[in-house]
């Protein structure tokens, strides 16, 4: 309760103030970043499709153009109208949007690495749903890599140093680890587990370089309780064999740690120039 008081009387404000023990129970109403709720309208009438970009068995990924900015993104849609996995994959996307919508609330990392960003989201009258998210130009961790090491290897042979191998280079791979290491920690701030890191869903961008994070379709946000409760735990069927952790191979729940061996096998990757799970089928690399 604060009083204030002068020479022409007092007055008073009171309000009550509830302290909580952990930063991911509680929300956070203070930050001023809109969450983006679905809108029931036509996609149509906001965007414009401009080509295919991927499609999935469940899912297609557009280029688009927003009407209003005339700004390029990316439109993730999926039809909920049919059962089964289709169903199963608008569950999927819901819970993407779900987290996407609490790193709104985070922010940028301090390193400069970032994360997509999501911009829209529809639920059409036909069942469908779209999320649009940030168009990322660039290539994946590995390929970025792998493109720098042939331009130097290159410019070396132009030098008549042909017998010079190149060498990864130590101090960027650990910027980029150092970087993806950050994203993590805006995640799991919010009790929000990847659990699909791969090179696929990191990309380096062709202009500023910037690491940047995507690919939250099987993200989840765990429950506070999800340690203690066996009821809340979460487990994971899907995933890229060479970097599940084993938790996921033994079917036991997962947690923020799981993303930790991930980032463990990129590391190995990055450094050594080799997976260190990979055999000739999926079972033999589980």
């Amino acid at each position: 309760t604060c009083t204030a008081k002068n020479i022409a009387g007092g007055t008073l404000s009171s309000c009550n103030v509830s302290v909580v023990d952990s930063l991911l129970n509680m929300p956070h109403p203070d930050l001023s970043t809109e969450l983006v709720s679905y809108k029931r309208k036509k996609f149509a009438e906001d965007y414009e499709l401009v080509e295919l970009v991927a499609q999935a068995p469940n899912s297609r990924l557009f280029r688009c153009i927003e009407r209003r900015t005339a700004k390029e993104y990316i439109a993730k849609m999926v039809n909920n109208s049919g059962g089964g996995r289709t169903a199963e994959y608008a569950e999927w996307l819901r819970s993407e949007a779900e987290c996407l919508n609490q790193i709104r609330q985070a922010g940028a990392t301090q390193s400069g690495a970032e994360i997509v960003r999501l911009h829209d989201a529809y639920e059409l009258p036909d069942k469908s749903m779209v999320l649009v998210l940030d168009e990322l130009k660039g290539k994946n961790i590995i390929e970025h890599m792998v493109t720098s090491t042939t331009a130097t290897a290159t410019a070396t042979a132009q030098g008549q140093q042909q017998q010079q191998q190149y060498q990864l280079d130590e101090r960027k791979i650990a910027l980029y680890v150092k970087q993806l290491l950050e994203c993590l920690q805006t995640l799991h701030a919010r009790n929000i587990v990847h659990l699909d890191l791969n090179p696929d869903n990191i990309v380096v961008e062709r202009r500023s370089g910037r690491l940047r994070l995507l690919g939250f379709t099987h993200s989840r946000l765990l429950k506070a309780d999800t340690y203690r409760d066996a009821a809340l735990a979460h487990y994971l069927d899907y995933g890229q064999a060479e970097f599940v952790a084993p938790e996921v191979v033994r079917r036991a729940p997962v947690t923020l740690n799981t993303d930790m061996w991930s980032v463990g096998v990129l590391a190995y990757m990055l450094l050594g120039g080799k997976s260190p799970f990979y055999a000739d089928n999926v079972q033999q690399t589980l």
